[in-house]
């Protein structure tokens, strides 16, 4: 698929990402990805590469692949994707993994150990999907999760206005 890459400001400092154009390749069920083509910023490579965005498209699965064309992938943006599910194993591939950034998708259960692997997260936001059930335990070993944005779900009465304050997180994984 054909991307750009920016530079990025996040919490955590300037990072290099790719913010894909064609995303009607995301259209295709079962997608795996096995390489991308496009320019770069001066001096840096696909090697240098830490987050990706993919915006306004279809994509009912999450997409394989993506750990071996953006080796130091640590943030994944899939906005507005119409994503259906997301599992374990999807996840597991990024160890490093900081923000998941999944909002206005079409998500509807977060598996027991969906994050098992990703004990490195600091920021998810899963705003606006249809959330219904999430598991008890799921956040427990997230010791860096500082951010959870969890409103407009259908469950979404245990989630309003935690945002951006990292107590209010910390006392919502201890209720649920």
């Amino acid at each position: 698929y054909k991307y750009d890459y920016y530079g990025f400001v996040t919490g955590r400092g300037t990072s290099y990402y790719c913010f894909v154009e064609d995303k009607e390749v995301f259209n295709e069920s079962n997608l795996e990805i096995d390489n991308a083509v496009g320019s770069h910023l001066d001096s840096k490579s696909i090697e240098d590469v830490h987050g990706v965005h993919v915006m306004d498209g279809t994509m009912n699965s999450f997409p394989s692949g993506l750990e071996k064309v953006f080796p130091m992938l640590d943030s994944i943006y899939f906005d507005y994707m119409h994503l259906k599910e997301i599992h374990q194993q999807n996840l597991q591939k990024f160890p490093n993994l900081k923000l998941l950034w999944l909002p206005y998708n079409d998500l509807q259960v977060l598996e027991k150990n969906l994050f098992k692997f990703n004990g490195q997260l600091e920021m998810i936001n899963l705003i606006f999907n249809k959330i219904s059930h999430i598991d008890a335990n799921i956040f427990d070993h997230l010791n860096n999760l500082h951010s959870l944005h969890l409103s407009d779900n259908k469950c979404e009465a245990s989630f309003d206005n935690i945002w951006n304050n990292k107590e209010d997180v910390k006392q919502m994984i201890k209720e649920i």
